[in-house]
């Protein structure tokens, strides 16, 4: 009678919970017949400690954190569950520091007892060295899986490779409670140093077939990306797991057959999916959210995490003289860069340009630009040195360079391509900002640049002239994306002081106190200059609450203006094309000339 009961139960949980979306439900640990439960993670980047967000009603709130994820996690498993990340765990937070020596990410995820571990393209963009001696000093790991898998010929992939044949796989068949799981992954195509991605598609197709050739009775894909989606659901595939932003906070969905769920990043919440595998549909699908504050760290994990914080505190932030935990400014709006927030990129353009300052005797005004991404502190309130840390990274030092106005202004028209092709990553300027125009060629879009002489004034940039720019070692690498993605054809060349072409930005890295100069480093050392206002720690005063304009459109028709600053190299299609078709109106002319040429009559 009892087990006729929980039987009921859950299966009046589980009804309830079908159409739930992101309703958190609770379910019985037993599951409805021919289910497996599955569980799911995805781009947790590190996020081993809970993080901060800013609630619904304005607060500081604590979400995720693998000790507390652990938590809530076992009160959804049953026999037949599988515990499953799409991929992107290894980077982002200062636990990255402890790759080499003691694998964290790795290890204690082998402890929550995950079946299978997708390896996502920012995992892969590791060096080979440090990923290898992450998969050699893991303590225990679960297996990694990614079917489109292939490695380069440096000197280090051979190492790598064998390491990985040990440690990894293309997929696996998993038994729970007598249900067969195949379980393999995926992600986008492309190489990452001695990482390449190929032949997804057709690497995916295989690799079903082959689990459903073992007997597997539904298949998983953990892809990480966006751009195969449809192809790979028109594979023989029971449920994608998608590591796609664009998906987190979606429902479920069938798309060629194939169900399409994804998680939440940071480990803000993880999926739960009861999936009938002899009709092949969900019986439920919710994500669990992980409010840390309220779930109770799982004591061997939290254990084992205050000793990796203590390593960290003594790696990464004795020796610039913090500790873990030390609180160092105070925010009185999220600084995100969203509209009404503090403007982070602004802030930290400036905290670049005061790191110049500090480390050398250069007194001129520098220029900064931020490559690609910036990261955000999206909650109010006190900020510690590792949430500083989590929010700007330490994985590209900062460099001082010098680039010359014309090569400034290619910068720019990188950035409004990249702009006006809607890509989400661009460049972001400290003292300088552009004008474009819409009425312009569309690859010769930028009509005035200009460099902020002292504050608020700006005067035009000199393309003869080298600007002083503090950048970070990653500059080289997101312009040459800008320079794909944008269809330019057009180089730009970082220089030394005298104006030498630089081969190795190594040697220009920013040093202060005999120290490297990273992002969070150069943030902190920015904000000691603040007023100390709120909770006598420094606040980020007005100048970062509006945005300082990057761009600016020119609507109206000048015709000066139009025609300045031409790039010839777009104008001279205009130039060969008529001559090239008049050549050959003028070769036709003489062919037919010389054929109906009539010979003379004599």
């Amino acid at each position: 009678m009892k087990k006729l009961l929980k039987t009921c139960l859950a299966a009046l949980f589980l009804t309830a919970g079908i159409h739930s979306g992101t309703t958190e439900i609770y379910a019985a640990p037993e599951t409805a017949p021919d289910t497996v439960r599955i569980l799911f993670t995805g781009s947790l980047y590190d996020h081993i400690s809970p993080f901060k967000l800013t609630n619904a009603e304005g607060n500081p709130q604590l979400y995720g954190g693998y000790a507390h994820i652990l938590t809530k996690m076992d009160e959804y498993r049953s026999d037949k569950t599988v515990l499953v990340d799409t991929g992107n765990f290894s980077r982002g937070t200062f636990y990255e520091a402890l790759n080499t020596r003691k694998a964290p990410d790795l290890t204690l995820m082998n402890i929550m007892r995950y079946d299978a571990v997708n390896l996502g393209t920012d995992d892969a963009q590791a060096e080979t060295l440090a990923f290898t001696d992450m998969l050699k000093t893991a303590e225990d790991m679960p297996l990694l899986v990614s079917a489109d898998l292939a490695f380069g010929n440096s000197e280090f992939a051979l190492d790598l490779k064998e390491e990985w044949n040990e440690k990894g796989a293309s997929g696996t068949v998993i038994e729970k409670g007598g249900v067969k799981v195949g379980i393999f992954g995926i992600a986008d195509e492309g190489t990452y140093g001695d990482f390449i991605f190929a032949n997804a598609a057709e690497s995916a197709k295989k690799e079903a077939a082959r689990l459903k050739q073992e007997g597997a009775d539904v298949i998983i894909c953990l892809y990480d990306g966006k751009e195969l989606e449809s192809s790979l659901c028109a594979l023989d595939i029971d449920v994608l797991i998608s590591s796609s932003e664009e998906r987190a906070e979606k429902e479920q969905e069938t798309v060629n057959g194939t169900l399409v769920v994804s998680p939440a990043r940071y480990g803000k919440s993880f999926g739960v999916l009861d999936y009938n595998y002899q009709t092949h549909a969900a019986v439920s699908f919710s994500r669990v959210t992980v409010e840390s504050t309220k779930v109770e760290p799982h004591g061997s994990v939290n254990e084992k995490i205050r000793s990796y914080q203590e390593d960290i505190s003594a790696l990464v932030f004795a020796p610039y003289g913090y500790t873990w935990g030390t609180p160092v400014a105070y925010m009185t709006v999220p600084m995100t860069d969203k509209p009404k927030e503090g403007v982070i990129s602004d802030f930290l353009a400036d905290a670049y340009q005061n790191s110049y300052n500090r480390a050398n005797d250069d007194a001129k005004p520098v220029l900064s630009i931020l490559p690609g991404k910036t990261g955000m502190i999206e909650y109010t309130g006190t900020v510690t040195i590792n949430d500083l840390y989590t929010a700007l990274g330490a994985s590209s030092p900062l460099v001082r360079v010098y680039i010359s106005g014309r090569d400034l202004r290619t910068l720019c028209e990188m950035d409004y391509q990249m702009f006006e092709k809607g890509e989400e990553s661009s460049l972001h300027f400290g003292k300088m900002r552009y004008m474009y125009s819409l009425k312009r060629f569309p690859t010769n879009r930028v009509e005035d640049v200009n460099v902020e002489a002292v504050k608020g004034y700006f005067i035009p940039l000199d393309e003869k002239k080298m600007y002083p720019v503090v950048t970070d070692l990653s500059l080289p690498d997101e312009i040459a994306r800008m320079k794909e993605k944008s269809g330019l054809n057009a180089d730009v060349t970082l220089c030394d002081k005298s104006g030498t072409p630089l081969t190795d930005l190594s040697t220009q890295i920013i040093t202060a106190d005999g120290r490297t100069v990273y992002p969070w480093t150069a943030a902190a050392a920015y904000l000691k200059t603040f007023e100390r206002i709120a909770a006598e720690l420094p606040t980020i005063n007005d100048d970062y609450l509006a945005p300082r304009p990057k761009r600016i459109e020119d609507t109206a028709f000048n015709a000066v203006r139009y025609f300045r600053h031409l790039d010839l190299n777009t104008y001279k299609r205009f130039i060969y094309w008529p001559i090239g078709a008049a050549a050959v109106i003028i070769f036709l002319k003489l062919l037919v000339k010389i054929v109906n040429r009539q010979p003379k009559e004599k």
